[in-house]
């Protein structure tokens, strides 16, 4: 519920919530599975407040779609989605297009683990070949007993959200390519998903201010 900068655990996070299937009305609006919420958090008002407001704009969106379906037909929107998606990677594959194929590499880290531990190191390596970038974050510092870690989804969801902000513009609709034109390679040593006690990779978003490349090409080591 709250990050506990000192946690070695998940366990002293908060709750581990598993997925389970509730009923709104009999579980969440003044039930047991709300109850439970309530009670393991320092703001109960302003959390519960938070969490109402993000159900009822999911529950908008399930009104809205609806609506689309209902005036377009069920074909036509799945078509329109397609075709934006489809949109979204030709938009991406066109910038990184116009970057020179080669091999951009950066190093960053960070001033220490929270603990006692030595100072994290994030590496990271992309290779750019035609329309399509390949990042590998071999060498970047393997797991660390505090909270600062990075589970592999938070590290591919980073990955993609910095090439995004990096190489395109706000106007493109925003969605994971799947596996184009974008590749992220996990690194030696990583911790395997079945490890659930400690998260993975350490990957902060300001590792890609120092991998693009700038006007006088600093990072750039090209090999064509």
């Amino acid at each position: 519920m709250e990050l506990n900068t000192v946690a070695q655990y998940v366990y002293t996070e908060g709750l581990i919530l598993p997925q389970i299937k509730l009923n709104f009305t009999r579980d969440w609006e003044n039930g047991p599975f709300r109850k439970l919420i309530e009670a393991n958090v320092r703001v109960p008002r302003q959390t519960m407040g938070d969490i109402d407001a993000q159900l009822a704009s999911n529950r908008v969106g399930i009104l809205r779609m609806r609506d689309l379906a209902a005036r377009y037909g069920a074909d036509l929107l799945l078509v329109a989605m397609s075709e934006l998606q489809a949109y979204s990677e030709a938009r991406m594959r066109s910038a990184i297009r116009a970057l020179p194929d080669g091999i951009y590499e950066g190093t960053d880290g960070l001033d220490n683990d929270g603990l006692d531990g030595p100072d994290p190191v994030v590496k990271a390596r992309l290779i750019v070949r035609g329309d399509e970038i390949t990042v590998d974050y071999e060498g970047t510092s393997a797991q660390v007993r505090s909270s600062i870690n990075s589970p592999f989804a938070s590290t591919i969801s980073v990955t993609v959200s910095c090439l995004k902000a990096a190489l395109t513009s706000a106007d493109i609709p925003f969605q994971r390519w799947g596996d184009a034109p974008d590749h992220g390679d996990r690194a030696e040593g990583m911790p395997a998903e079945s490890a659930p006690l400690r998260a993975g990779q350490i990957t902060p978003a300001k590792l890609f201010a120092r991998v693009q490349r700038d006007d006088e090409g600093a990072g750039h080591r090209g090999t064509g």
